[in-house]
Order: C-alpha cells, then structure tokens, then sequence
C-alpha cells in the first residue's frame, strides 16, 4: 500500500513537472482579447481563457474535453476533464459574465451552456446532470449505463443524476 501511495505521488509531481494537464486561467496567443464573438467558441477560449474571464474554479484544460465523453465513464481518467465530465461543480461562468449576458438567448446551444452555465442556469436545479452535455448522459441511458446491473451504474448516477432518476428525466434541459 505504501508503495502505491508512492508511486501516486511521484506521478503527480512529475505531471506538475512535466507539464501534465494543466487547469489553470492563461493566454496561450499573444492576441488574444476580450472578444464577445470569439470568447463563445471553445477553440478560442481555451487558447485564450484569461482574457476572456476565465476564473480559475472547475476547468477543464483544453477544448478536447468536449468531444472526450468516454473517458468521463473511468473513474481514473475523467479527472483530465472535470468539468466537462462532472468531476467537479462546473457552476460558474467561464467567460466574462456581460459576455454571458448579451448570449442567455442561446443558452440552448451546447457551447453556451458550457461556456456560461451559471447565466444558463445549469446549477439552478436539483434535478440536474454534472456531465456538461446532456445529450451524452441521454445516450449513456439508451445504452443501459444508469441501470443497477451496469459496471458504470455508480458514476453514471453521479454524473447524470438528472437523466438517470426516473423523477427528474422530466425536468431536464434539451
């Protein structure tokens, strides 16, 4: 046991070292700006999460994430992406909160709702999904993944609590 316990150590040094998965606010581009176009598309917001208000709580550390859902069902790896796969309470608004507020109108499209969930209302409800797309945990229920007899039953009752219980299915967002 002790030697695990080593070896978990010695992996997150070298990963902080190293350069690993780093989930922090910062500009990659030397252009990047306050931009309310730009800072709504994920490719640029994550080259440019800084300027566009990013505020360092729950991140995911790059656009990847969102096309990643399969690792959000092993509990190891959905830690590279925890906000996208409910590791994590992604709650807050990830761009400028007057960025946010001229989009509540497209709050129904997948990018602002990640990008703006606390305007988008995500966490307003305790009939809710961590997983940041609710169509991912709707497809995971199809496959059978919320039922007590599947191996991913635990998580996917974690992560898609709203899709998986029966009395919050209703409830739910598009």
């Amino acid at each position: 046991m002790k030697v695990i316990i080593q070896i978990s150590i010695l992996s997150a040094l070298i990963l902080g070292v190293f350069g690993g998965f780093e989930n922090i606010c910062k500009n990659t581009l030397a252009t990047c700006t306050k931009d309310e176009v730009r800072c709504m598309s994920p490719a640029y917001y994550f080259q440019c999460s800084q300027a566009c208000g990013c505020t360092d709580s729950c991140l995911d550390p790059s656009a990847d994430c969102l096309n990643e859902s399969d690792i959000c069902l092993k509990e190891d790896e959905r830690r590279r992406c925890p906000r996208f796969c409910g590791a994590c309470e992604g709650c807050n608004n990830l761009v400028h909160n007057d960025i946010c507020d001229k989009n509540i109108h497209r709050c129904s499209e997948y990018n602002v709702r990640y990008l703006c969930a606390q305007t988008c209302g995500k966490c307003s409800k305790s009939c809710r999904n961590k997983l940041a797309a609710d169509d991912v945990c709707n497809t995971f229920h199809k496959y059978g993944y919320c039922s007590r007899t599947s191996q991913y039953s635990k998580i996917m009752n974690e992560v898609c609590h709203g899709t998986c219980t029966s009395g919050c299915r209703n409830n739910i967002n598009p």
